[in-house]
This record gives structure tokens, C-alpha cells and sequence, in this order.
């Protein structure tokens, strides 16, 4: 069975979600400084996405490998790419999070209006919404995006060893739609 649709739907969906949010803080820029950040962070999201989107398909050889397991060939072990792709997931959902505190510190405003601006900017970062056909953990709940990026790397890591592709990619893709 390959993972290749999912793998590309949701790195695409993943990339242009991210590089949306981070057009929008350009617009706000205050800095050179926070330019080139926004920048380099927008690279990291387009460089991890389009070769994770990728890599699923050319990761046997032959290509054919990756839906007909019954094919003569070898694949690579995916538990070190995997291992990776999440974590800067994980990083660039922390970054994101974080990019409007530098957009607000240097505000000529009080405490509460920061705050406030503080909330509109992060509340895409800070909760998921409850899917009703899921009852796992905090899916029942709202709960924060990078929490549940965290949460997919320690699944992902977790599930290395376990050779049952069912069950070590459906806890994996349950997590990720999650995030």
C-alpha cells in the first residue's frame, strides 16, 4: 500500500498553509532582521515539504516498489527521514507561534492591547479544532498545534520498530491530520 497521496496532500497543504502565515508577518515587518527570519523559516518550509512530498515516491526502487510490495526491489529505511520531517515540523509550528512576539515588542501600545494583538495573531497556531469522529486524547478537546506536533514526533519515533504498516502509519497520519 503506498502513502504517497497522503504524503503529497498533506506536505502541499502543510507548505501553503505555513507560507501563507508567513506572507502575512511580512506584511507587518518591523526589521531586516525579522525579513530574513521570515525568510529563512519560508525556505526551511519549502525545502522539508516539496522533498517529503517527494521523497515517499522515489524511496524504492523501482518506483512501482512503493504500491506493489511484491515486487523485486529494495526501499530505504524511512524511520530516519521520518524521524527528521517531523521534527522540523515541530520547529517551524514554534517558530510561526512565536514570529508575532517580535512583531509586537516593538509596539507603542500597552500591555493589554499587545495582548490582545498577541491573541488574534497566534489563535491559528494555538488551537485545533475537535474533530467530532475522533475521541482520542485532546481531539475531543481544543488543544495547541505544536502539542500535537509534539505529540506526532513521539508517535512517529515510538512506532520505528513496530513492522505492521497499518497500524504504524495509521497512528501516524491520525496524528498528522490532528496537526
Amino acid at each position: 500500500m503506498s502513502t504517497f497521496p497522503i504524503a503529497m496532500t498533506y506536505n502541499f497543504v502543510t507548505l501553503f498553509t505555513k507560507a501563507s502565515i508567513l506572507v502575512f508577518y511580512l506584511r507587518f515587518s518591523t526589521s531586516k532582521r525579522f525579513n530574513i527570519t521570515v525568510y529563512s523559516v519560508l525556505s526551511l518550509t519549502v525545502g522539508y515539504c516539496l522533498m517529503s512530498a517527494f521523497a515517499v515516491l522515489y524511496s524504492c526502487s523501482p518506483i512501482q516498489k512503493n504500491w506493489n510490495m511484491m515486487l523485486e526491489g529494495t526501499c530505504i529505511n524511512p524511520n530516519p527521514w521520518y524521524g527528521t520531517i517531523v521534527s522540523i515540523n515541530v520547529l517551524t509550528d514554534l517558530i510561526i507561534l512565536l514570529l508575532p512576539i517580535w512583531l509586537l515588542r516593538p509596539l507603542q501600545v500597552g500591555c493589554v492591547q499587545k495582548t490582545a494583538v498577541a491573541a488574534i495573531l497566534g489563535t491559528g497556531g494555538l488551537y485545533v479544532p475537535a474533530s467530532p469522529f475522533m475521541s482520542l486524547g485532546c481531539l475531543t478537546d481544543p488543544c495547541s498545534v505544536v502539542g500535537v506536533s509534539i505529540f506526532r514526533l513521539y508517535v512517529t519515533v515510538d512506532t520505528f520498530t513496530n513492522n505492521d504498516f497499518y497500524h504504524r502509519y495509521g497512528v501516524n497520519y491520525l496524528w498528522l491530520y490532528a496537526s
